[in-house]
């Protein structure tokens, strides 16, 4: 059965405060907020977890951007509320995703690079499309400050686990930067897999100098270009809700329509 393969995910990220995994299940939640900017793209989330005596605050916010095609980000934000704590964040690659439990991606190769980037490279089983995704991880904790960094190459998955000392009321900051070139890429010259790698790390290095929130602040910026400010669609209405679903579509339509590339059809919104 042909359909769309999921692809290896890079935001997937697992907490652990003083020895105890982040689990929304145990515990309790509270002030829980999760939002989607439609006018930037940025979906957002924030709670504050209570495990035993102790708080964390938690706030996760993620773009793909408008501006650079291959490019997409995420930034979480950690804060110890009763007490000194140590964290480890576990982030990477995973390769192990499914479309309810079938595999379509296979042959991969891992690398790791100076920097914190991780790569892996894979192709699809049926059509032959090879992938390099691509994630440097950025933490506000400087690196002679880094307790033990434990790098993994699992099957079909690279993971870094970081020890990572939480001061109370102090934030701590983690950000991964992503960029994903494939061989059906039509600004992409060579698309054998070893021009893919390294396209892909180049690219890591050069996003090196923008952080999370300057690059989000670029794809807002496009998105206010492209669609918001020339074709401004306002509704007379009593009720907010109308035009909240009018830019709802207008956003699914702009995120699921590949204007890139003739070959590609609009995608299902789900």
């Amino acid at each position: 059965m042909t359909e769309l393969p999921n692809l290896p995910d890079v935001f997937q990220v697992a907490l652990v405060f003083n020895g105890q995994r982040l689990d929304l299940n145990q515990g309790k939640v509270l002030d829980y907020e999760r939002s989607l900017n439609l006018k930037t793209g940025e979906l957002s989330r924030h709670f504050i977890w209570r495990f035993g005596r102790n708080r964390y605050r938690i706030t996760t916010s993620r773009f793909v951007s408008l501006a650079r095609r291959h490019v997409m980000g995420q930034r979480i934000e950690v804060t110890a509320l009763d007490g000194d704590a140590t964290l480890k964040l576990s982030a990477g690659i995973n390769g192990q995703v499914t479309n309810t439990g079938t595999q379509h991606f296979n042959d991969d190769v891992k690398r790791l690079y100076p920097h914190h980037i991780l790569q892996l490279t894979t192709k699809t089983n049926e059509s032959q499309v090879n992938f390099a995704i691509t994630t440097q991880h950025r933490l506000s904790v400087p690196d002679d400050r880094l307790g033990y960094v434990k790098t993994e190459m699992l099957r079909r998955r690279l993971r870094a686990t970081y020890t990572l000392p939480l001061t109370k009321d102090d934030p701590l900051t983690f950000e991964s930067i992503t960029t994903v070139y494939t061989s059906r890429d039509l600004d992409v010259a060579y698309k054998d897999r070893a021009s893919l790698r390294r396209q892909g790390y180049q690219a890591a290095l050069a996003l090196e100098k923008m952080n999370f929130r300057q690059l989000l602040t670029e794809s807002a910026a496009a998105w206010a270009d492209k669609l918001w400010t020339p074709m401004p669609l306002e509704i007379d209405t009593d009720h907010a809700r109308d035009q909240l679903a009018i830019n709802f579509a207008r956003y699914h339509l702009q995120i699921m329509t590949p204007g890139h590339d003739s070959r590609m059809n609009v995608a299902a919104k789900g």
